[in-house]
């Protein structure tokens, strides 16, 4: 009864790896350039982001998911603004059971100004994937797949594009856009396209920003998905917010500011699936650095010096005025 458990699990884990290969953040706010490739160096700084995710955690051999990307602006002068360039780099790591899978891409973006307020930036990822097998020792199969322990590696292309104004962000993107198998890992293990699209706006009143959001995912194998959200900032300090994942989970999550350049994201999603007792909870992390978190107007105090004639019986006089930058 135990070995019929284990390989019913392993079933599970394989047909999962096949269809939903790529594995996405619920917290995608916090980090839109793993999703398109054409947001590398929309911010006019650097961003940094790593991050953990470990979903159905009462669950052995569920998938677990690591992260690092960087990406920033090339040219920052301010008259060639609307003509800028993104670079970066993202590598992701992903355990499913007996399964490990790397991702590493370098994304370029271009960036236009179409009318007015309106943007537009193009963008592509460039790099690979490798897929290998860990753990598999105790299988009694004569698959020389199994028995080995090489790892294949494919190549990736992900185009992307981006469309945004100061408020708002529509993004399309297509990843594993060239098809490929895993060669020894078996005959349906192959790439399969992957077609994600967001969407934000941002409602400001005050201090307050309101931003309703949602990203949605096709892949041939599985049914669409989405997953909509909605978060409240204070003064880009503090944020919370709760969010669906059509037929699947709840999320809520707290992002909040450290210092002046961190921002640490925490995220806890709950399944309501018909297993879902079995499962387990979702946690994700993710710490981001930049230098762009910028507060609202603050308090500022600006001091002013006066010089006076020597022959006079004052020497200096100071004006200090308070005022908001």
């Amino acid at each position: 009864m135990k070995g019929r458990a284990i390989v019913i699990g392993l079933f599970f884990i394989v047909h999962s790896v096949c269809s939903q290969q790529i594995a996405t953040f619920s917290n995608y706010i916090l980090d839109p350039f793993s999703l398109n490739p054409a947001v590398a160096g929309l911010q006019q700084c650097f961003e940094m982001r790593v991050g953990r995710r470990v979903q159905w955690t009462d669950l052995y051999g569920a998938p677990e998911v690591n992260f690092f990307s960087i990406n920033f602006m090339l040219n920052k002068s301010e008259r060639n603004s609307f003509k800028k360039q993104g670079l970066g780099l993202y590598f992701q790591n992903q355990s499913v059971g007996i399964f490990k899978i790397n991702y590493l891409k370098i994304g370029y973006a271009y960036h236009l100004r179409l009318w007015k307020r309106y943007k537009m930036s193009m963008g592509i990822f460039g790099g690979m994937q490798q897929m290998g097998l860990a753990n598999a020792s105790f299988l009694n199969t004569q698959d020389p797949a199994y028995k080995s322990n090489r790892a294949y590696v494919v190549p990736e292309v992900s185009p992307g594009v981006f469309l945004y104004t100061q408020k708002s962000g529509l993004g399309i993107s297509l990843f594993q856009a060239y098809p490929k198998d895993w060669g020894k890992i078996g005959d349906q293990a192959r790439l399969r396209q992957h077609l994600f699209a967001t969407f934000y706006h941002k409602i400001t009143y005050g201090f307050w920003n309101f931003m309703p959001s949602t990203l949605v995912r096709l892949n041939p194998f599985l049914s669409p998905s989405a997953d909509v959200n909605f978060l409240a900032d204070y003064d880009n300090v503090i944020s919370f917010g709760a969010g669906i994942r059509t037929f699947r989970s709840l999320q809520v999550n707290l992002n909040f500011k450290l210092w002046d350049k961190f921002k640490v994201g925490y995220t806890y999603e709950l399944p309501f699936l018909d297993n879902s007792q079995q499962l387990g909870p979702t946690h994700e992390v993710i710490i981001g650095f930049g230098n762009c978190f910028k507060n609202g107007p603050k308090p500022s105090l600006i001091i002013w010096a006066m010089a006076v004639p020597p022959q006079s019986q004052v020497t200096s006089l100071s004006v200090a005025v308070i005022s908001c930058q």
